[in-house]
């Protein structure tokens, strides 16, 4: 013990302790140092642990030295052969005062050897002073650092151009910035069964972030699936994956595997090439369940970095779990809710992503998935807002990218905003130019700029790149037909049916070219075929029931469109969708309207509909409304279907003057009303909102017949219902059938009364062939047709 007390004695007298301090405050300054430029200017993440150990290491020898070096805190000098100290003077003059160089040596010995002394020899120098002085020690440390700088510039050196195993795979060749790969589904080889789900979408997420690597959406690599008719494949395996890199062109697939260690986990992954030649492998461990996040944000980085990103870019960015979800259950639900939407059970990811949410209320990516599939299932509009809306206050919590596309969204369904939604989405492109979202979307919205031209090459763009998508054709479909590129609109559509076989969208496609190019006949039977083979998709069926009832219509088969139109109010009303109710219900008053001309059956309809599913304010359905309330109107029920009108314009979330659904509603009334001049206005202003009708496909070309034909300016009302024969815009596909039979029963009177005998025959013949098959109900009208048909011609002519 008292050994022990002297050796601490010694300590303190040479004021080791003080030295102890200062050094340990010196390094954690140059540890707060290293870590700051490893996060700003992109140091490996090797470096901080390296500064860490090289401290350690010269810890000891700083002690050491201010052990030899005595006069650190003020050191007590004993006389050489006398039994006194001796005075400051007497030590500061005494020639013997180089032996004071051995004493931590000799401390040090005695101590080795066992004999407790601390007493100093006579006279004999040492070499240990020599080694041990702060000069040493300083320059020592210098020393290590800069070999720690220069290990640093080296593996820089090595990672830029390619040298080694830690070249990036871009400075090798091997990849090319923003080349596509394909992220398979990660083996699971632990107890848990949907960890390797969760695994594969949050890596999905953070990789997603990555400026050299563009990994393939779910969508795009289910497309492909679909192709190869494989569509029912509910894991893609490493194996698969690598099928669907050679058959795209894709030059690398990451594949991996979740592995349990004890009670923690061990992430491994491969980047391999399309033929499974490894590229590079990468091993993390995650010490439990709650470190899993942090374990996949580290397998991230270091295949992002291994690739060829800079380390500074990727430090730069959020941690994983800032920009997804600190549960692991809620990324569970996501990542199984991003499943069942690429199978297409949209409806069944709806619920996954609510109870995400309801584990976290913060949740920002499963908001923002949530508003997209209840928009594209045209359900729950109120909910779909709530959703997009609050995606967008957490944006913060979201990806560069992902907090694009909430902005976007929430622009464009939230705030009615197109042009701060375009601006979001172009911000997007600029980071991500092969966004299939942000490409299409924006396409969506150029047109609204009377940007048509500039659509069209962003959709051509989609569906050119690697992640093309059925809806990117679908609406580089309709750009190409409403810009009258015919010849090249039909080409896709072959291309597109190639391409993706079993798709929904692809099928409505070729119904609505059907119906645009007046081929009832054609329009119904490719309509039928869609309802069986998507009937499960209620969406989907009830627009291919809107197409047959179309078609029907047109043909003058009123029982077979009321039936069909019935069989999808019917759906509506067991899916419990207030919107679709009324657009089922619109879609059979315009007929029962303009081609039964049956008024009380139309209004009696509307008024049904309402009772089923009645309007409560707000912004649930603005367009489906609206529509029912313009055909009530036309129906006779003015002022009730204005009352309700006014309670819409009132609702805080919707504009009504601004859209078109609130212009076609005050035509709608302006003709009820016999203000055809109101109805005429309205008509044209939103058709100026649509722009270059002259030059492109578009629709109110009927409407504005009617409401100047309603003013007596005949020569005017026939032009523009010879426009709307000479085809629609496909968005108005749905209603076609019912307004090219209206067009043409109105020339054939109209053309009479101007005693037009050509036209007579044109627009007459035209409706009598059309209805060759129609219902008994419209024979009269028929037999009027061939009246004015013989009426026309010249009296040796017979009909």
């Amino acid at each position: 013990m008292s050994q022990l007390k002297n050796i601490l004695q010694e300590i303190h007298r040479r004021s080791v302790w003080q030295v102890l301090g200062v050094y340990l405050a010196v390094s954690w300054v140059v540890l707060q140092v290293v870590e700051t430029l490893t996060e700003s200017a992109g140091l490996p993440d090797w470096v901080p642990p390296g500064a860490l150990v090289l401290l350690l290491i010269g810890l000891p020898i700083v002690l050491a030295t201010a052990v030899v070096q005595e006069g650190v805190g003020g050191s007590r000098d004993v006389a050489r052969g006398h039994g006194h100290e001796a005075n400051a003077s007497t030590r500061a003059a005494d020639p013997g005062e180089s032996m004071e160089a051995d004493l931590g040596s000799t401390v040090a010995q005695n101590l080795a050897a066992g004999t407790g002394s601390l007493d100093r020899p006579s006279t004999r120098p040492s070499a240990t002073r020599r080694l041990f002085t702060w000069r040493n020690a300083i320059l020592g440390g210098v020393l290590a650092f800069a070999l720690l700088a220069v290990a640093i510039g080296g593996y820089w050196v090595m990672w830029a151009s390619g040298i080694g195993p830690v070249g990036s795979l871009v400075a090798q060749g091997v990849l090319e910035e923003r080349d596509p790969v394909i992220l398979s589904d990660f083996e699971n080889l632990t107890p848990d069964p949907a960890l390797s789900e969760v695994v594969t979408e949050a890596l999905r997420v953070d990789l997603d972030r990555s400026e050299v690597l563009s990994v393939l959406s779910p969508a795009a690599v289910g497309q492909v699936l679909r192709r190869m008719n494989r569509a029912d494949e509910e894991v893609l395996g490493a194996e698969l994956a690598r099928e669907v890199a050679l058959r795209e062109g894709v030059k690398a697939v990451i594949e991996g595997e979740v592995g349990a260690a004890g009670s923690g986990y061990v992430l491994t992954a491969r980047l391999t090439g399309a033929q499974g030649d490894v590229l590079a492998s990468f091993r993390v461990a995650a010490r439990d369940g709650d470190e899993m996040i942090d374990a996949i944000d580290e397998l991230s980085q270091d295949i992002r970095e291994r690739s060829g990103e800079s380390l500074r870019a990727i430090k730069g960015g959020e941690p994983l779990s800032a920009v997804t979800t600190g549960s692991v259950e809620a990324l569970r639900l996501y990542s199984q809710a991003i499943k069942r939407s690429t199978w297409g059970d949209r409806a069944g990811a709806v619920r996954l992503l609510e109870d995400a949410i309801e584990l976290d209320p913060e949740f920002a990516m499963a908001y923002r998935k949530l508003g997209v599939e209840l928009g594209n299932l045209g359900m729950d509009p109120e909910r779909a807002l709530q959703a997009v809306t609050r995606a967008y206050e957490l944006r913060s919590r979201l990806t560069d990218r992902e907090r694009g596309l909430a902005e976007a969204y929430y622009f464009t369904n939230a705030q009615s905003d197109p042009a701060r939604a375009a601006e979001a989405y172009e911000r997007v492109l600029s980071q991500y130019p092969d966004d299939p979202t942000a490409l299409n979307n924006l396409a969506l919205l150029y047109p609204r700029q009377g940007r048509f031209d500039e659509a069209v090459a962003l959709l051509e763009r989609a569906v050119s790149g690697p992640a093309a998508t059925a809806p990117a054709y679908s609406n580089l479909f309709a750009g190409l037909w409403d810009s009258r590129r015919e010849a090249e609109a039909e080409a896709l559509l072959a291309e597109a049916r190639a391409r993706y076989p079993n798709s929904d969208m692809v099928a409505d496609m070729g119904g609505r070219l059907a119906l645009a190019r007046h081929r009832w006949d054609e329009a119904h039977e490719l309509s039928a075929g869609r309802a069986r083979r998507f009937g499960a998709q209620p969406p989907s069926h009830l627009e291919a029931l809107y197409h047959m009832a179309s078609a029907d219509a047109a043909r003058g088969k009123l029982e077979e469109a009321r039936r069909h139109s019935e069989q999808a109010l019917r759906i509506a009303r067991e899916e419990d969708q207030t919107s679709w109710v009324w657009a089922a219900a619109g879609h059979q008053a315009w007929y029962e309207l303009f081609v039964a001309r049956s008024t009380s059956r139309a209004s009696a309809l509307l008024e049904g509909a309402l009772d089923t599913a009645p309007y409560t304010g707000g912004f649930t359905g603005s367009w489906d409304l609206l529509n029912l309330l313009s055909f009530w109107s036309l129906a006779g029920e003015v002022e009730r279907a204005a009352e309700l009108g006014e309670l819409f314009q009132d609702s805080p979330e919707q504009d009504r003057f601004a859209s078109e659904a609130g212009l076609y509603f005050d035509w709608a009334q302006g003709l009820a009303r016999d203000d055809a001049q109101t109805a005429l206005d309205a008509i044209r202003l939103s058709m100026e909102r649509e722009l270059q009708c002259q030059e492109r496909r578009c629709w109110g070309h009927f409407e504005s017949g009617l409401a100047l034909e309603a003013l007596g300016r005949t020569d005017e009302a026939i032009q523009a219902y010879e426009m709307h024969l000479g085809g629609t815009d496909l968005g108005d596909a749905d209603w076609d059938g019912a307004n090219y039979a209206a067009s043409l029963e109105q020339l054939c009177h109209l053309s009479a009364d101007v005693e037009d005998a050509a036209r007579v025959q044109e627009h007459c013949g035209a409706l009598v062939r059309l209805w060759a098959e129609a219902d008994a109900e419209l024979e009269p009208r028929i037999r009027s047709a061939r009246e004015r048909m013989a009426g026309s011609l010249p009296a040796d002519v017979g009909p």
